[in-house]
């Protein structure tokens, strides 16, 4: 100022806290009491047996909850006691075996249910030794903690499992037993990471200084100020991905909603018009009309149909779960419904030849979901040849301009690059166990960790047993 005072005559600072967990008794979901004030007992019991307060976590996929507990035996009796809310705490003085009970609500789980293939000996069919500690046991726990018998009164039924979860049973998930984190499988309710945090305020605040007329047009920005030059470039990245991200399903929302439903050879154009953009939007040199306008059109269309596709994946962005994740997208198949109830057709396989065209269809559709999910699918915009020509072009057509340039994504073994564009292509899933082979329902790499196919085609199937015959080998 020309006075030579300061311009801010004082500093001001708001803190941002995350917010707590939310804690829950161990009781039927329709008498338990909910708290996210964190106390380790419920207000009001009075006289009588204190009812204790537990941390939940739920699962990323299903949103099944998890009790976050301790299992402290001492000689024969045992008990369940809080444990710390963050999923992966770890101390010198944890008390117990670390895990997670989950209640038993419409057969979650029995004692002879199928496990995932990889937990078992290929020779035996036994348990391997690794795994025997994992499998879900079946407790009886009281309101206050204790473990109990079956005939208590007010006893709970539930399984618990140790951490790391290797298996949901609401899901029917199986993870690997390396991965010791268990950020990716689950959430609690605040639960977020530092970059994401600031993204969402800042976009808020910018959103909220939109809304407010009483601040000129051009002051309606936000400037931030960090004293690390690595976390301002990890900041201004998550940001930048954050914005494609929401600014391609947000397209996809309003194509939908204009169209109701969309099949995948018309996806692109439709986000396209959704989108709207203007040449200055996506063009390295920008012109209104005629054939230069029209190329770069039908490559930018490509380029979405691309992004669409890759976003079906269930990757890295844990923290940003896609529209199917959501529940605001749905995909169905064209053709399931009459392929799963021509008889004629499953006539003489082992298994789904016996299953009724509903359970048929739904053990189908299964299986397409997790090919689907890990990028196995016979589609032309994740073929090598379109990949190739999408890197080559992009470029060269966009430059910098260019919406929806993200880096994100890439799979060194399954990508393209060229000049700073990562592109994936479409992958090969295979049985597991198998060391090659091909699939004759979708073609294209191999098995990822975590999703196994069999857990959902028994789940779907679990009434016709027998590990002599399972459905994927018929399948595969």
């Amino acid at each position: 100022m020309s006075s030579g005072e300061p311009l801010f005559a004082f500093r001001l600072h708001q803190f941002l806290a995350s917010g707590g967990s939310v804690h829950a008794t161990i009781e039927t979901p329709d008498r338990r009491l909910l708290s996210i004030q964190g106390q380790v007992y419920a207000e009001g019991d009075g006289d009588r047996e204190k009812r204790v307060l537990f941390p939940l976590a739920f699962c990323r996929e299903c949103g099944q909850e998890y009790y976050l507990a301790n299992l402290v035996r001492d000689g024969e009796a045992a008990q369940l006691i809080p444990r710390s809310p963050l999923l992966n705490a770890f101390g010198d003085d944890e008390e117990g075996e670390v895990g997670y009970f989950v209640l038993e609500q419409d057969g979650l789980w029995s004692e002879d249910e199928d496990l995932p293939d990889n937990w078992l000996d290929p020779r035996t069919g036994n348990i391997k030794e690794r795994y025997q500690s994992h499998r879900p046991r079946q407790l009886f726990v009281l309101a206050n903690g204790s473990i109990s018998g079956k005939d208590a009164v007010s006893a709970i039924e539930g399984c618990w499992q140790p951490r790391p979860l290797l298996l949901c049973p609401r899901r029917r998930a199986s993870y690997d037993l390396r991965e010791t984190s268990d950020f990716r499988k689950l959430v609690t309710l605040s639960q977020t990471g530092r970059s994401t945090a600031t993204t969402i305020v800042a976009t808020g605040a910018i959103r909220g200084l939109r809304r407010d007329d009483g601040v000129p047009a051009d002051a309606r920005k936000l400037l931030s100020f960090t004293d690390n030059r690595q976390d301002a470039s990890l900041q201004a990245g998550h940001l930048n991905d954050f914005t494609q991200v929401v600014l391609l399903r947000g397209a996809l929302l309003r194509a939908l909603g204009q169209a109701k439903a969309l099949s995948h050879d018309r996806i692109g154009d439709a986000v396209f018009r959704a989108l709207d953009p203007a040449p200055e939007d996506f063009m390295k040199e920008p012109v209104g009309g005629g054939p230069g306008y029209e190329n770069n059109r039908r490559a930018m269309v490509d380029l979405l149909e691309y992004r669409l596709l890759e976003d079906l994946a269930r990757a890295w962005r844990v923290a940003q779960p896609n529209l199917e994740q959501c529940g605001l997208l749905r995909i169905e198949y064209d053709g399931l419904t009459e392929l799963s109830s021509d008889d004629g057709l499953w006539r003489g396989i082992p298994v789904i030849g016996a299953a009724s065209p509903a359970r048929r269809e739904a053990v189908l559709g299964a299986l397409l979901d997790h090919l689907r999910s890990v990028l196995a699918i016979d589609a032309v915009p994740l073929t090598d040849e379109r990949t190739r020509s999408l890197a080559a072009r992009g470029p060269r057509r966009f430059g910098s301009r260019g919406l929806l340039m993200s880096r994100s994504g890439c799979v060194p073994a399954a990508s393209r690059c060229c000049r700073g564009w990562h592109l994936r292509c479409a992958t090969v899933e295979l049985p597991c166990g198998s060391a090659h082979g091909h699939l004759s329902v979708v073609t294209f790499a191999r098995v990822g960790l975590g999703i196994w196919t069999v857990i959902w085609i028994r789940r779907q199937a679990r009434s016709f047993r027998g590990r002599s015959s399972p459905l994927y080998a018929v399948i595969f």
